[in-house]
């Protein structure tokens, strides 16, 4: 009646345009028909198949232009139904001759009522036209579609309030559908038909993609902990009905729960819509936001209107944050999520309806200010990790609900804490599954099943344990705390170490290992004194060699020469595009025309990708690419071959023969016999752990086993080029030597060479240089230094490292790489075992010009190589030089990977979104 009341008062105002959002046509021509025959007025309608009297069918333009054209108009009022009235190829030529008609509306006494399905009005016209919301069904009206029903199919129908309330909330078609598809179906619709007329309704509801109907059957029981939360939602039950607004109770608006993810926030939400016997919608706000215009702001509307309909009810809104992070920055989506944003607020503040909000958030962080102000919620509470007497209320919850009589011990309680209530109920689920394969009969689980369970799971509280910290310290004086106890303190993540961290352990110490006898092994080399500085590295020999790359440089050409006479160690210092991949292929294909073997090594895959890559399909080369498995090589001449056997790393007999070794040439070492049986204990537990997983997960198949064999039975003995990283280098050591296939081996290689050598640790160098008879250092010093991580905690100053490892400070030289100073140390001297490549060919003069002062050395200084043509080609502008310079950084899931083009590696979505960001 309201809304037949408001029609009413703007038809008889005469306003020019009235504009309705609804998908009910049909009941809507009716109110409008009645309206307009009690106030004597001529109406007719309008939509794209029927047209008016049968003409201008899908031309919305040409009826606004005839109208405009007549000077008195047959009919009073025109209806105007579209779903897409104002989205029109020619919109702003259909918006151009609407503004012209309301402008003339009041001296014609004729009103326009367009009718849409979506709110689409521009903007520059929306204060002319008056908009009116068009409600859902009422109890009267469905009664009148139940009636329908009843003649229509001849069935018994009951007209009780029952029956009413379960369809309210769906529009006249839907509900008119339902009634029909429940009387075929029962041949009557009584209170025994509510669970099919529930099961439609969800249905429908669903069907609009963002709001869903939940049924729940959760008792308060079901929450573990949560007292003072409990005892609010205790305390709010009465506040709803004509009893409650008698006594002067304030209708409760709704609650925010701010807390962990896992901690019952949303099983609370369906606890609510029980105890209060109120219906629960769901609404989805990441599915709010539609693609076409208007959508997004209609879908928002739609649903409150539902919710609304449904009075009473619980409005359900799950991490909340998804929805609205983007609200207060609404100029990335043309203000969609801001409009959208605004019209939730503006209604969660004015509502009149009984529609309680139940909302929930994770991220504190992406909620915006203004949805956290008194007024928009009755309460905030915080929602924290269970405490121990509510971790033992909930293993009791989730034991019952798997029949399980078993109850948990201190000992389970203990080790779960930091643990939430979704992680309680995985580990229950992992030990059922446990026992039941332990006994085949049943799945009564025991105290053991549960700590096998939990220490395959590594708690929230330890993965996110900052992020957890910043949130308590947060709502600590913002929110009400949902519990009366302390939450329990976030506990070290060595405190229950899981599967994978007993694997990673083993494998950081075993890589330890290796690196800590490439060292003993390095310092007895002869090659030790050269690289700690005790003297310089010894001279080349004089012996001419026939190079195959006429295109080579007189540098380039000395750098190769000089490495190949190298007895020990040569430095090749090449700044940006001077051409060292071409001389690291050059010396590696001499090499391989000696019968040599050559191992290429870089702290990146790129680096290594790239030097292989220049040696495919070269004559006498056979190259070999160790990565790990998920690494994925490019390139038409790659075959991978699987391995059945795992990495070293993971084999424990190895690791208790290594762990032997140590112990034996460490006699004298007593922290190092400690270690030895906590080591064993360790190396114990994961192989029984391991035994559960079985032994062919991930394995190959036995018909891929036996090509792969076949091929590398004909290949391995011909390598002689092995490409890997420093780190994967020495995950394949054994004994000194590098594995590289099944029983295939090489003890030394004839020469190491070390690519990008300045980005790496000295502990990295260790195990590659102990590898080979010579080592050649490939790099430039004056780029980007190594990168160490210092571990949470760890922090210390020079001062204090230097401390640590009893030496003076000055002794400590973090700024300085061993390149550099190998190279600083060979200055002046006649050894000759260093080359400067200082010709480059890939920048322009202008840019060299920038860098050059870096780059000059008694060995040379920096210079073009580009030609006349080479440098016009690359259009340099001067006049743009002294413009700032920008730096457009780019993300691996931003764009592509690089693809070989010539001689170098180009990566064409980086370039075309450095173009595309300096156009725009």
């Amino acid at each position: 009646m309201a809304f037949y009341n408001q029609l009413k008062t703007h038809i008889q105002a005469k306003v020019p345009c009235i504009y309705i959002e609804t998908t009910e046509r049909l009941r809507l021509q009716a109110e409008l028909k009645n309206c307009c025959k009690e106030e004597n007025l001529e109406i007719q309608f309008w939509n794209e198949f029927d047209g008016i009297d049968g003409e201008h069918k899908e031309d919305f333009k040409r009826v606004l232009e005839d109208l405009n054209s007549k000077d008195e108009l047959k009919y009073d009022v025109t209806v105007f139904e579209s779903a897409d009235l104002l989205d029109q190829p020619d919109n702003i030529n259909v918006v151009r001759s609407l503004a012209i008609l309301l402008y003339k509306m009041r001296e014609k006494k004729h009103q326009i009522i367009i009718v849409a399905s979506s709110w689409n009005i521009p903007n520059f016209i929306q204060n002319e036209i008056a908009v009116l919301d068009f409600p859902l069904p009422n109890k009267e009206d469905i009664k009148t579609l139940l009636q329908e029903a009843e003649q229509n199919f001849k069935i018994d129908v009951d007209n009780s309030n029952t029956i009413l309330e379960t369809v309210r909330g769906l529009g006249t078609t839907a509900i008119r559908n339902a009634f029909a598809k429940v009387a075929i179906e029962s041949q009557k619709i009584t209170t025994e038909e509510i669970e099919q007329l529930v099961a439609e309704k969800e249905q429908i509801i669903r069907k609009s993609g963002y709001l869903e109907f939940i049924k729940t059957q959760q008792e308060m029981s079901a929450i573990g902990g949560l007292e003072k939360l409990k005892q609010w939602l205790e305390n709010r039950k009465v506040a709803f009905g004509s009893k409650a607004r008698e006594n002067k109770l304030s209708t409760p608006k709704g609650l925010l729960l701010l807390g962990i993810p896992g901690t019952g926030k949303s099983l609370c939400a369906k606890v609510v819509s029980k105890i209060w016997q109120k219906p629960l919608l769901r609404l989805d706000m990441g599915r709010i936001f539609g693609g076409l215009v208007g959508e997004s702001e209609s879908n928002m509307r739609q649903a409150i209107k539902v919710a609304e309909s449904l009075e009473p009810c619980v409005l359900w809104i799950d991490e909340i944050e998804k929805g609205l992070s983007g609200g207060t920055g609404g100029e990335r989506d043309g203000g969609t999520s801001t409009r959208v944003f605004g019209s939730l607020l503006t209604w969660m503040q004015e509502k009149q309806k009984e529609v309680f909000i139940f909302a929930t958030a994770n991220d504190v962080s992406k909620l915006p200010p203004e949805l956290l102000r008194k007024g928009r919620f009755d309460e905030i509470f915080f929602v924290d990790l269970p405490d121990k007497k509510a971790r033992k209320e909930i293993f009791k919850i989730h034991l019952q609900r798997k029949e399980q009589s078993y109850q948990p011990t201190e000992e389970i309680l203990k080790k779960t804490e930091g643990f939430s209530g979704a992680e309680i109920e995985a580990i229950i689920d992992e030990a059922c599954f446990l026992a039941y394969n332990e006994k085949k009969e049943d799945n009564n689980i025991n105290a053991q099943n549960l700590i096998d369970a939990l220490e395959n799971i590594v708690p929230l509280s330890i993965t996110m344990k900052e992020t957890i910290e910043n949130l308590r310290k947060w709502a600590d004086k913002r929110c009400r705390k949902a519990s009366d106890a302390e939450p329990p303190e976030i506990r070290n993540d060595k405190d229950t170490p899981t599967l994978k961290q007993e694997i990673n352990f083993i494998s950081e110490q075993y890589q330890l290992r290796v690196m800590n006898d490439s060292f003993r092994q390095l310092k007895k080399m002869p090659l030790w004194k050269a690289l700690s500085g005790d003297r310089v590295a010894k001279s080349p020999k004089e012996q001419e060699i026939e190079l195959e790359n006429n295109r080579l440089n007189e540098e380039q050409k000395k750098a190769v020469v000089g490495a190949l006479n190298a007895p020990e160690l040569f430095l090749i210092w090449g700044p940006p595009g001077t051409g060292k991949t071409e001389v690291i292929k050059e010396i590696a294909k001499q090499e391989g025309k000696r019968g040599n073997k050559t191992l290429i090594c870089s702290q990146a895959n790129l680096a290594v990708d790239n030097a292989l890559a220049r040696l495919y399909g070269e004559k006498n080369i056979f190259p070999y690419r160790i990565a790990r498995k998920e690494y994925d090589l490019e390139g038409e001449d790659i075959v991978k071959i699987p391995f059945r056997d795992s990495v070293p790393r993971f084999s424990v007999e190895l690791l208790e023969e290594q762990l032997e070794k140590s112990v034996k040439n460490n006699e004298e070492d007593e922290d190092v016999k400690k270690l030895r049986s906590q080591f064993l204990n360790r190396l114990q537990k994961v192989k029984n752990r391991m035994k559960k997983f079985g032994s062919k997960k991930n394995n190959p198949s036995d018909t891929e086993m036996r090509e792969s064999k076949q091929f590398i039975e004909s290949y391995r003995n011909k390598i002689n080029v092995v490409g890997t990283t420093l780190m994967e280098a020495g995950k394949k050591v054994e004994g000194g030597k590098i594995k590289i296939y099944q029983e295939t081996e090489i003890k030394k290689f004839d020469t190491v060479i070390i690519d990008e050598v300045s980005k790496a640790t000295p502990p990295e160098l260790f195990i590659p240089i102990c590898l080979g008879k010579k080592v050649i250092l490939v790099g430039d010093f004056k780029q980007l230094p190594p990168m160490f991580k210092i571990l949470s905690g760890d922090e210390k100053t020079q001062e204090e490292w230097a401390k640590e490892a009893n030496i003076d400070e000055t002794e400590l030289d973090t700024d300085n790489t061993i390149f550099e100073r190998l190279w600083d140390r060979h200055i002046g001297d006649s050894a000759g075992v260093k080359a400067m490549l200082s010709k480059q060919y890939r920048m322009h003069p202008h840019i060299e010009s920038i860098i050059q002062p870096f780059y000059t050395d008694s060995e040379g200084s920096l210079s073009c190589g580009l030609n006349e043509q080479e440098i016009k080609n690359l259009e340099f502008k001067e006049n743009d030089f002294l413009k700032p310079t920008v730096w457009i950084g780019t993300r691996s899931g931003d764009v592509g990977k690089e693809k070989r083009e010539g001689t170098s590696f180009i990566n064409r979505d980086e370039i075309e979104k450095v173009v595309f960001t300096g156009v725009k």
